[in-house]
């Protein structure tokens, strides 16, 4: 009997089991307090709800019987303000020795309508290297618990002719593996390594869960290449051809890397960290690019921009080419960037800095464009200024969407109510909005 998901509110916690037994639920403040039994309601045959608890406070929790009892989690009760699909508290350590803090959400809605939301948990210095998945049968008003996937860092799912597919690393700069399912994420086939990965200190690949797109006969998504700790990464693309077998990996293509280079026309003067995380992203003059995150901080006067590179549509193993600096005021953490048929435009969703520090992640900017070049926001998502937290301790980033019944779903990577910090988050986070 174990906990795998963890959903606290204001005055309690649901708590989803993988398999129940009627028990005792032992509860108790953190701190000095002894544990007490309290009572609990089912919502369904795995999934508890405890209430009438203290907000603003931390418990620790378990479920006890005769002969078996369960793992201990923790929680705070507190306002969340948005649906939160999982919860992991900075003390819990429940999936150690990956880490504690939930990261690198992505979400994807299969034909039969069901959504699926997938996270890593990470903390520095950690193996990093499980990814969880839950579902939604109810367009996102519950979620529930699916799988467990390992090793599995910076997963992305997608789906190709009715199979699911789950795109990640061993760890952090690890080798570049590929999963997949027949039963849409209850089970995982043994992984394939696409490319041979390294390690923070020697360079390796990386890859957020950036969209992956059907041009030219082929899916492609964007990779990089390096650490931090070797100065930087190099930009590439990674492509399979639509009809082969996604499983043999022969038939996926890596291309060269460019590294970036301070004599590219427009680019900002001074120490910065380059290029991460691009989306790939297709045209309308049916050219393919490479849209970059851009490291840039606030001694820059012109810190809000972007870079996007040429890719060879033609020849996926060619290096990419420069391409453009474009005015992009959402460049300082990862965003993804997707294309809407229906009002024929560009959308992604960005956190908006402004010049106390470009590294607020406290806000979260809709925004649009017609050519990839010039971007106008739509709206403010979320806006956290005036939180009882500041922007130091609170963050919702790594934004992953999707277009649906005329709305954007997306989930966050969410720091509040007690994380320990803006960037070390505690929660993965649903949300909706209008966009057209």
């Amino acid at each position: 009997m174990k906990i795998v998901r963890v959903e606290p509110f204001n005055t309690g916690v649901i708590l989803e089991f993988d398999r129940f037994i009627s028990s005792d639920c032992c509860i108790k403040e953190l701190g000095n307090s002894p544990f007490r039994v309290v009572n609990y309601s089912m919502i369904n045959d795995h999934t508890v709800k405890i209430d009438n608890l203290l907000k603003g406070t931390d418990y620790s929790v378990y479920f006890n019987t005769v002969s078996e009892r369960s793992n201990n989690r923790f929680f705070r009760c507190d306002d969340y303000r948005h649906k939160v699909i999982n919860y992991i508290h900075p003390d819990d350590m429940t999936y150690h020795p990956s880490g504690m803090c939930p990261a690198s959400p992505c979400i994807l809605k299969l034909e039969n309508g069901r959504i699926l939301v997938s996270h890593d948990i990470f903390y520095q210095n950690m193996a990093q290297n499980i990814t969880l998945i839950f579902y939604s049968d109810d367009n996102g008003i519950t979620f529930s618990y699916l799988s467990t996937v390992t090793p599995c860092f910076w997963g992305k799912m997608f789906s190709h002719k009715g199979i699911l597919y789950l795109m990640g690393h061993n760890g952090e700069y690890g080798d570049l593996l590929l999963y997949k399912s027949t039963d849409q994420g209850m089970s995982f086939l043994p992984s394939i390594v696409i490319l041979k990965g390294g390690n923070k200190l020697t360079g390796g690949p990386h890859k957020a869960p950036m969209p992956i797109i059907s041009f030219n006969h082929r899916l492609w998504t964007g990779i990089d290449f390096g650490s931090w700790n070797t100065g930087g990464h190099a930009s590439g693309v990674v492509s399979v051809d639509e009809e082969a077998d996604f499983y043999d990996p022969v038939n996926w293509i890596v291309s060269e890397f460019l590294p970036y280079s301070s004599q590219w026309p427009g680019v900002v003067k001074g120490k910065q960290f380059g290029l991460l995380e691009g989306n790939v992203v297709a045209k309308k003059d049916g050219t393919l690019v490479n849209f970059l995150r851009y490291g840039t901080g606030p001694d820059y006067d012109d810190y809000g921009k972007a870079i996007y590179l040429n890719v060879d549509k033609d020849h996926p193993e060619k290096q990419l080419t420069f391409g453009k600096v474009v005015s992009f005021n959402g460049n300082n953490s990862k965003f993804s960037i997707k294309y809407d048929h229906k009002t024929e435009s560009y959308f992604t969703i960005v956190n908006r800095a402004d010049r106390e520090d470009t590294n607020k992640r406290n806000r979260l900017i809709l925004m649009s464009s017609k050519d990839l070049d010039r971007w106008t926001d739509v709206k403010v998502l979320l806006d956290y200024s005036n939180w009882h937290e500041d922007y130091k301790k609170v963050g919702f980033q790594y934004v992953d969407f999707i277009f649906d019944d005329d709305k954007i779903r997306f989930v966050s990577r969410t720091a509040i109510n007690g994380a320990l910090n803006f960037h070390d988050s505690n929660c993965i986070t649903y949300h909706e909005t209008d966009y057209n």
